[in-house]
């Protein structure tokens, strides 16, 4: 799983306002020539990334070559049911990272067009957001 190495504070609070995550560094391609953009804002769960990852790397196999442009870095936190106001904040529940519209989640190269497509449509049915293929200028 892709989680993070435990802190001085593992808590972190709610990310609700997406707009406000703005991340200019993840929108464009940069390493391979073909990217998976997000076209929709939403949570990335960390069994997500894995789940998408892992695709990844068995299709492409010797192939190509991926990479991964972002990582869960948020908490998302939960109490019990049928508990009390009070006592502090729950435990942390799974991690997540907040994707904004416009963010490169995967780049890949040595591919072809249609090599490209079929991991679009593939990984669309996989991701929680709606996803679509951009070309390195």
């Amino acid at each position: 799983m892709f989680i993070p190495n435990p802190g001085k504070f593992n808590k972190t609070f709610r990310p609700r306002n997406l707009q406000k995550l703005a991340n200019f560094k993840l929108n464009r391609v940069v390493f391979g020539t073909y990217g998976l953009k997000a076209v929709e804002s939403g949570w990335l769960k960390s069994a997500n990334l894995e789940t998408l990852r892992k695709y990844l790397g068995k299709s492409l196999k010797k192939e190509g070559k991926f990479w991964c442009r972002i990582f869960p870095n948020w908490t998302i936190t939960s109490k019990p049911l049928e508990v009390r106001m009070g006592g502090g904040k729950g435990s942390v529940d799974f991690w997540v990272f907040p994707v904004k519209a416009g963010t490169i989640l995967f780049e890949f190269s040595d591919v072809g067009l249609r090599k490209a497509n079929e991991l679009l449509n593939d990984c669309q049915n996989k991701s929680p957001v709606s996803l679509k293929l951009v070309k390195r200028f």
